[in-house]
């Protein structure tokens, strides 16, 4: 259970949110699955994690965000006008900041549900 922790963590769920979102704006569709399926993963790694460390959760957070620049570097053009008015590399970086936030917000609210 403790590897499943780990590799829950460790989804690229930023470069998912961007691949998906990028690969709609080039068929010229909407991505309406895009905003329930950040935070489906975001409330899945929270609960998941909820015993885990902070020092564990941020590490692998850093790694995760090391897997989402590589395979956005390959996966993904580095449009200027889509990723406007940053580019690709920061709005993975953004994501992926806003993805830990979530998660620890999650969380937060689990250990005050359990103490009350």
């Amino acid at each position: 259970m403790k590897y499943l922790n780990y590799i829950i963590l460790l989804i690229p769920v930023p470069f998912l949110f961007h691949f998906y979102e990028y690969g709609q704006h080039l068929k010229d569709q909407n991505a309406p699955f895009l905003f329930v399926g950040f935070l489906f993963f975001v409330t899945l790694a929270a609960i998941t994690t909820r015993n885990m460390s902070f020092l564990k959760i941020f590490l692998l957070s850093i790694v995760q965000s090391l897997i989402s620049f590589y395979l956005a570097s390959k996966f993904i053009e580095n449009d200027t006008y889509w990723f406007k008015p940053f580019d690709r590399d920061k709005v993975i970086l953004i994501t992926s900041f806003i993805y830990f936030l979530g998660q620890l917000l999650v969380r937060a609210i689990l250990k005050w549900k359990k103490k009350s």
